[in-house]
């Protein structure tokens, strides 16, 4: 890791065209005591660049840069294993130093990249320390078709600021208002688009989680849609489509405030969902990222699997403080002050300036006592009533020991709530339908129906349809055997070969094969079941007719295809069937045939 840390200022320092160090001094001493240490410092070393900004707009790809918050310890142990199992490996598994082939594959290197986020600068370096070279012409043209389908695919809105660079500075005021009166500061022509920096904006840009805002730019009252807001350095440029705005010019910018609140709304959630899963779940439950826009949240937490109670305990704490409507507050403290307590969430290995601001969900404003606080840079609700409905709406791992929970809030957690009821509505007609079927036939055999609830739900009455569904076969296959004793009791006491049929389930077949084998029936037999859908072929052959040369299996082969049906067997029994029921005489007739050879 130190290696790491030094190769990576090193690449920083060039770039800039500087020297020194890149990071302050670290606060902890060099040895690795555990799991945890590990992922904390390897966490610092490699994620560092870009939660400093360094890495924002792409302009360091030899640093890691996958994003750094969803990336777990285990991801990280896998992708390391992923290239060294690459490498070349001798008899006992052990890499080798010296041994053809000398390059390592650009496929490789790729996949690296492009599917486990690995930076390519890395993957030279791993490998020039096993005296290896990388196919980087492979590599290369590889990344260019890459390029070309994302080029295909991107849509013409999205655009990005990868090559600009400015020295101006733009003052957000949008945790505070909702419009702004603003100067345009610079303007940056895109292909399709332009980019507008402002003194002051009220547009949030995406960053931390949360997705940027949108809405409208007027200038001399001609109204401009914004698409998008970009961040460049500590300016904000807004995404708007071409128009003839000079530099200088006064514009007012508003927010799509029916697009903000809900974002608001799941990012409070959020803070709150982070929260509940500590007084649940546990304490070392680590987020490792989260997304927020408005129609949904996303966390993601390294913990084991998340039982169904405990993800309704968390659900109920966060409604409950939905419903208590506390006051989410938010004050910028000096970080030296806050740095070692533990009340207060904060990330390992963030950069954090000499300023921070803490978002505070209970207890009187700006006191630092709520119940929940984070150190978090986004835009959030002012109580916690205004969330409306929270619904988780799904829980699963997306790697080894991280789990996702994907919630919903407000107007969305209403649409899921009524999504949930429609399908459980669904539910019920098909069950109520299958159980009613089932009921239906155990009636036929004189059996006692299944009943339920008029109240019952759907769980309720799939149980109540699989059971009626067992007991039917249960005494349908009793039925079976003893029709099929019957039915062959006489037939086999003739001793000629048997070719019968019967209007019947598919369930009898296996009976009256069952019933030959049973009595030594030393013949031959077709046995056929129309069961209104198609035709179920069974043959036999006993001793007798193994002797005569008969195969079971051949005998179904070639009669099933007489109505375009299929199967097989062996030698003494076979199975299949055939969709053409009008050929059922054509069968028994050929089956007649083969018996008299």
């Amino acid at each position: 890791m130190h290696s790491l840390k030094s190769f990576t200022a090193n690449e920083i320092n060039k770039q800039l065209g500087r020297t020194g160090p890149v990071w302050q001094k670290e606060s902890y001493d060099r040895l690795i005591r555990s799991d945890s240490d590990f992922a904390e410092k390897f966490d610092y070393i490699i994620t560092n660049p870009q939660r400093s900004s360094l890495t924002e707009n792409g302009a360091y790809p030899f640093v890691w840069s996958r994003g750094w918050s969803e990336t777990s310890l285990e991801q990280l142990r896998g992708d390391a294993a992923k290239i060294s199992s690459a490498l070349p490996q001798d008899a006992e598994g052990s890499t080798l130093e010296a041994c053809a082939p000398r390059e390592f594959s650009g496929d490789h290197a790729f996949e690296l990249y492009d599917t486990f986020g690995f930076p390519i600068d890395l993957t030279e370096l791993l490998c020039a320390e096993r005296g290896l070279t990388v196919d980087m012409p492979r590599f290369e043209k590889l990344m260019e078709q890459q390029q070309e389908r994302s080029r295909a695919a991107q849509k013409s809105t999205v655009v990005r600021a990868l090559d600009i660079s400015t020295e101006a500075v733009t003052e957000f005021v949008g945790f505070e208002q909702d419009e702004v009166e603003a100067t345009i500061l610079e303007i940056h022509p895109q292909e399709d688009s332009l980019f507008i920096i402002t003194d002051k904006t009220v547009f949030y840009s995406e960053m931390g989680g949360q997705s940027g805002d949108t809405g409208i730019l007027v200038a001399d009252g001609q109204e401009i849609e914004i698409t998008g807001t970009q961040q460049i350095g500590k300016a904000r440029a807004h995404i708007l489509s071409k128009s003839q705005l000079q530099v200088g010019d006064k514009v007012t910018l508003t927010l799509d405030t029916a697009r903000r609140r809900p974002i608001e709304a799941h990012h409070t959630a959020t803070h709150l969902l982070h929260w509940a899963l500590h007084e649940v779940v546990s304490q070392d439950a680590a987020q490792q990222g989260s997304s927020v826009d408005e129609n949904r949240l996303r966390f993601d937490f390294n913990s084991a699997a998340v039982t169904p109670e405990q993800l309704a305990a968390m659900e109920e704490k966060v409604n409950a403080s939905i419903q208590a409507n506390d006051p989410v507050s938010w004050t910028e403290v000096p970080h030296a002050d806050i740095k070692g307590r533990t009340d207060i969430m904060q990330f390992f290995g963030d950069k954090y300036g000499d300023v921070v601001r803490v978002v505070q969900i209970g207890g009187a404003p700006g006191s630092l006592a709520g119940y929940s606080q984070e150190l978090c840079g986004g835009t959030h609700v002012r109580h916690t009533g205004e969330i409306g409905l929270f619904k988780i709406k799904s829980e699963g791992a997306i790697a080894s020991g991280v789990r996702r929970i994907e919630a919903v809030c407000g107007e969305a957690a209403h649409a899921w709530v009524a999504h949930l009821a429609a399908v459980e509505t669904q539910e019920i007609i098909v069950s109520r339908e299958k159980l009613g079927a089932a009921n239906q036939r155990l009636t036929e055999l004189g059996a006692e129906q299944i009943s339920i609830s008029a109240t019952a739900k759907s769980g309720e009455i799939k149980e109540a349809a699989i059971e009626a569904e067992k007991r039917f076969r249960k005494l349908q296959a009793a039925a079976a055997a003893k029709m099929a004793d019957e039915s062959l009791a006489e037939l086999i006491e003739k001793g000629e070969p048997i070719i019968v049929s019967f209007e019947s389930d598919a369930a009898l077949l296996q009976e009256l094969q069952n019933g030959l084998k049973k009595k030594n029936f030393p013949g031959a037999a077709l046995l056929i079941v129309d069961d209104g859908e198609k035709l179920h072929l069974a043959t036999y052959c006993g001793e007798g007719a193994l002797a005569a040369g008969h195969k079971a299996g051949d005998l179904l082969r070639d009669l099933a295809a007489l109505a375009g049906g299929k199967g097989g067997g062996k030698p003494d029994q076979a199975r299949g069937a055939a969709p053409d029921r009008e050929k059922l005489e054509e069968i028994k007739a050929a089956a007649a045939e083969r018996f008299k050879n």
